[in-house]
């Protein structure tokens, strides 16, 4: 089960990682997306599996808010905190059976998001 889960993360970091810098190739002249802007938005996409958009952008923009941190702003180091803190607004919406696995699911984002790229 945590193998899975852990494929499903790459594939969902993948896959952000992917139409993000489609995305911001259109606006910003084919430049690549940056790291920490693929981490804001992966963190996103891992959470609303559990809540909707608007619940997960408003417990991360506050969080991130809160640290006087923009989306782009968003780094490994920072990460896990960001994650903590944003919990306490997410768990407030979240179906209490399903609580569990938004927080592991978070975990291991964090976890996969500290390692190098292309190891794990």
């Amino acid at each position: 089960m945590r193998e899975k889960k852990l494929r499903e993360l790459k594939t969902t970091s993948l896959r952000v990682e992917r139409s993000g810098c489609r995305e911001q190739s259109a606006l910003m002249d084919n430049q690549v997306m940056s790291d920490t802007a693929v981490l804001y938005e992966g963190l996103l996409e891992v959470a609303k599996r559990y809540l909707s958009e608007a619940s997960v952008r408003a417990a991360v923009d506050k969080t991130l808010e809160s640290r006087e941190l923009q989306p782009h702003d968003l780094a490994t180091d920072t990460l896990p905190g960001v994650v903590a803190e944003a919990m306490v607004g997410l768990r407030m919406f979240c179906d209490p059976e399903k609580l569990g696995d938004l927080m592991m699911d978070l975990a291991e984002y964090c976890e996969q998001a500290e390692r190098p790229h292309g190891s794990g």
